[in-house]
């Protein structure tokens, strides 16, 4: 069956459409979430990449302050790591959490999962909890690269994403030459009209 990649529309509609039914249904205006959805590519065969941003995700909540010391990375209802708890027959079909597992070297087996978690305990240091998974990247924090960026991983990943985007880039910007042309022709147009009817 082929499945079609629908996660941008999926997030549009979560921030737009669900934000409304959700305000409607409590009485509330405004923004529900914090920002726009934002996706970025990450390198996933060489480097430590993919592993450091599993682990930052991971410890958002131990840096906004939701999870304490000794309360256990699982315990919080929104968090995915309750999925990593679980053997893969019992866990959500469209989660990766194998490949989560994979990346540290671990077996996907009882005891590798409980290790993932003791593994993400070890990477925090409880005296500065807002610091939890904020590996410096390029010299800066990892969560400024990701807000900004539009790739995560090495210079020769850029450059391999950069050719392989260079046809699209390419037609993207003859397209817009064209749509620029035509409002120009547009523009003209419409002066000539203006002209027309102020000299008539």
């Amino acid at each position: 069956m082929f499945n079609k990649a629908n996660l941008v529309d999926g997030m549009k509609w979560f921030q737009t459409t669900y934000t409304q039914r959700f305000n409607v249904k409590n009485g509330l205006w405004g923004h529900l979430f914090g920002g726009r959805y934002k996706a970025i590519v990450v390198q996933h065969q060489e480097g430590n990449y993919y592993k450091q941003l599993v682990d930052y995700v991971h410890l958002n909540p131990v840096r906004a302050g939701m999870i304490a010391e000794g309360e256990g990375f699982d315990s919080m209802e929104w968090t995915s790591l309750r999925e990593y708890r679980k053997p893969p027959s019992k866990r959500f079909e469209w989660m990766e959490t194998g490949k989560g597992v994979e990346v540290t070297g671990l077996p996907d087996t009882t005891t590798g999962r409980r290790r993932y978690i003791e593994r993400l305990d070890s990477l925090v240091d409880w005296s500065e909890p807002t610091e939890a998974g904020k590996a410096l990247w390029k010299g800066q924090s990892l969560r400024s690269t990701l807000r900004r960026g539009w790739y995560f991983g090495s210079q020769e990943f850029r450059e391999k994403l950069a050719m392989g985007s260079a046809p699209y880039v390419s037609r993207l910007a003859k397209k817009m030459g064209q749509r620029i042309a035509e409002g120009d022709r547009a523009m003209k147009r419409l002066k000539k009209a203006i002209v027309a009817r102020i000299t008539t």
